[in-house]
């Protein structure tokens, strides 16, 4: 007698080297989603501080001179501080006698610190910029401090 078997389904191993195969394309596409996030909130981080700085140069501009003090005079002046988008908030100290304005973030590594430290030197009215992690502002993260004139 002829054994007639059909094909039912596929077998274990064959679903296993499908989930396999999915896997591994969904580990590279997140690996390249986080580079992408990472980029994006550089961006973002560049984009509010030369706003930030702008903001206050304008705000003062009438008076020909900036006056002391930080984020709770800034925001009494209405100057929006906006959320870091690494967390956190930005620390701005504007000061009367040296004429600068001070911005300082915490950010996550000091490869994404190195980065817009590198960034910034093209900025409009920067004097100069700064990455360190021994300030008391970040408890576990990098400081990353600009200073513009």
């Amino acid at each position: 007698m002829k054994d007639n078997k059909t094909e039912q389904g596929r077998s274990m191993i064959e679903m296993l080297g499908v989930l396999a195969i999915i896997g591994i394309i969904a580990v590279s596409a997140l690996a390249g989603y986080s580079q992408v996030m990472l980029k994006f909130r550089m961006m973002q981080t560049t984009n509010q501080i030369l706003t930030l700085s702008d903001d206050i140069a304008q705000t003062y501009s009438w008076m020909k001179t900036y006056p002391d003090g930080s984020n709770e005079t800034l925001k009494n002046d209405g100057i929006d501080i906006p959320e870091s988008p690494f967390g956190g908030s930005y620390a701005v100290n504007v000061s009367k006698n040296e004429q600068r304005i001070v911005i300082k973030t915490c950010l996550p590594t000091q490869d994404v610190c190195d980065q817009l430290q590198a960034e910034s030197s093209s900025w409009p009215n920067i004097k100069t910029s700064e990455c360190n992690n021994s300030d008391g502002f970040c408890s576990d993260s990098y400081l990353f401090k600009v200073i513009f004139e």
